[in-house]
């Protein structure tokens, strides 16, 4: 679901929680959006120092476009800077793989044979993210992220979802104890040194695992 509104750089307010804080896309893509807030004692944006924000890890603010448009206001626009652009990164996808046919395996020598069978391997030669490293994260038992690790593009440029998944199943299969409803790698925020990170799930996302 979209709106003429719900685009880069747009500015609202949530109507239904008496916070009169301005609120800025930065990152909308399809139903999601990804976004910043207002900081009175900052007398700006959280994430509005790109110097400063490159120099620390950052979870966005992350909300269904349904909900924003049903709750919220419209207030302006205001562009990201292309420097912000270079940073947030709008034009990659919030999710970048995802399959619900398939479970995270839980051994690493399984993992030749799992990209050949599950169809978010079969299916994953093209480019996915346009970038040269990515931060993933994955999850344990209990749902709490665990340790992630900064990965390169073997090409130096861009990822394939079958490398992206290649090398997010080493990351996640120590710590599969039981079977995953389905895949998927979502949007984050920025991992120390601007680089895009990306958490490990299953194929429906925590945004989509609780209620608006």
């Amino acid at each position: 679901m979209t709106s003429s509104w719900v685009e880069e750089g747009a500015v609202f307010r949530w109507t239904h929680l008496g916070d009169a804080r301005p609120m800025r896309m930065l990152v909308p893509d399809g139903d999601v959006v990804m976004y910043d807030a207002w900081w009175p004692h900052l007398k700006g944006w959280g994430l509005g120092d790109v110097a400063q924000t490159k120099r620390k890890n950052v979870s966005y603010y992350v909300v269904s476009s349904r909900v924003v448009l049903e709750k919220g206001e419209y207030l302006r626009s205001e562009p990201l800077s292309h420097e912000e652009r270079d940073l947030h990164r709008p034009d990659l996808p919030f999710c970048a793989v995802r399959s619900a046919t398939t479970s995270w395996p839980s051994a690493i020598e399984d993992l030749g044979s799992w990209l050949e069978t599950s169809p978010a391997g079969q299916e994953a030669e093209s480019p996915t993210l346009a970038c040269p490293e990515v931060y993933l994260i994955p999850y344990g038992p209990n749902g709490v992220n665990r340790r992630g690790a900064r990965i390169a593009a073997d090409d130096g440029a861009v990822f394939t979802a079958r490398e992206l998944l290649s090398k997010a199943a080493v990351l996640q299969a120590p710590l599969v104890r039981e079977e995953s409803e389905g895949i998927g790698l979502y949007r984050s925020g920025l991992y120390s040194g601007g680089v895009p990170s990306y958490y490990l799930w299953g194929s429906q996302g925590r945004l989509r695992t609780k209620a608006d």
